[in-house]
């Protein structure tokens, strides 16, 4: 008779060259480099070029993706319009979905939440804790 085991215990659902995670040492890594490591030494630049490329960046891909997001980050009328009028934000939902769910690329989706996290900190009337 198998063995049965509570949980999720040894469930491997997919595999990825992104993203390893070894719980009994409590480790977490992207591209081979512990998230730890990468809060404390890396910008969210840096990360995103990790991890779509699966290394970090010279200074001028860094620079060009720099360029690129702030050209996608602008938040349309409407976005902020929205996201006044939502009410408060409670842990289980969070105002960013409505505006982020509208984006269809990847680049603006990235340009999208590092915009959008000052300006929801930084919103009174979003009722968002500031960081």
């Amino acid at each position: 008779m198998a063995e049965v085991k509570a949980g999720l215990q040894d469930l491997v659902i997919a595999t990825s060259e992104i993203c390893s995670i070894d719980g009994q040492q409590g480790k977490l890594l992207y591209r081979g480099y512990d998230i730890h490591d990468l809060a404390e030494h890396s910008t969210f630049e840096e990360v995103v070029c990790l991890l779509l490329n699966g290394r970090l960046p010279k200074q001028a891909e860094l620079d060009d993706l720099r360029k690129e997001l702030a050209h996608n980050r602008a938040l349309s009328p409407e976005v902020i319009d929205l996201l006044k009028h939502l009410p408060p934000a409670r842990p289980e939902i969070r105002p960013h979905r409505p505006a982020v769910r509208g984006v269809r690329s990847p680049e603006k989706t990235l340009a999208y939440l590092a915009d959008l996290v000052p300006y929801l900190s930084s919103s009174s009337t979003m009722g968002c804790p500031s960081q």
